[in-house]
């Protein structure tokens, strides 16, 4: 089980139209998008720049609860 934190990026439907921060390409209301809090950063899922993140935060997550379970923390 990966332990989900504040902070974390998530996936969320978008209120307002806006612009991938990675690509530039618009993103319109109502579509998906990979959203990191902290930085305030919106990735597109149609031009796959959120997606990509998406897959690197859950193995960057996997792999920190495998550490800390190894470790009995």
């Amino acid at each position: 089980m990966v332990e989900r934190y504040k902070g974390d990026p998530y996936w969320m439907m978008t209120k307002y139209p806006g612009a991938c921060s990675s690509c530039g390409e618009k993103i319109s209301r109502g579509s998906r998008a990979f959203y990191f809090p902290k930085g305030r950063t919106l990735l597109g899922e149609a031009c796959g720049c959120g997606e990509v993140a998406a897959q690197r935060f859950a193995a960057e997550a996997a792999d920190e609860a495998a550490y800390n379970q190894g470790y009995g923390v």
